[in-house]
């Protein structure tokens, strides 16, 4: 495997720099570290270290894209035209009960996968601290 390699000034990200040219793009020693004046001038020029927060989608627009759909546009028109035509509810009622429960199934298994892909992402990043932490010891 091949380390890709650039000169502190390059254009390239600061995560395909090795760490020797990270800290001298960013002019700091890694064994020192930056001295208390300095991190607080970089604190008030740059703002602190954080990343931004994701805009998250209200649950009950969830709920309503799953209506988006063409077969489920298919089913409730068909459900319409059944009641236009029959004059009955009894298959329009099972029809409507039947996507709306499939719009729940659908939200639900879509929060549990958020949920899971998040679990797997805090393990991932548990181990790399692990790992982080045994190698200063």
């Amino acid at each position: 495997m091949s380390t890709l390699t650039a000169s502190p000034t390059s254009d390239a990200p600061s995560h395909a720099l090795s760490p020797h040219d990270v800290a001298a793009r960013f002019d700091v020693d890694p064994r020192t570290g930056l001295s208390t004046a300095e991190a607080g001038h970089r604190l008030s020029h740059h703002g602190p270290n954080r990343l931004a927060e994701a805009s998250r989608r209200p649950g009950w627009l969830r709920f309503l894209d799953q209506f988006r759909d063409v077969l489920i546009s298919i089913l409730l028109i068909a459900a319409v035209v059944s009641f236009v035509v029959s004059g009955e509810l009894k298959t329009p009622i099972v029809v409507l009960v039947v996507v709306l429960l499939n719009a729940i199934i659908a939200v639900q298994w879509l929060v549990s996968i958020a949920v899971a892909s998040s679990v797997l992402w805090l393990e991932e990043i548990r181990k790399i601290f692990i790992r982080r932490t045994n190698s200063l010891n």
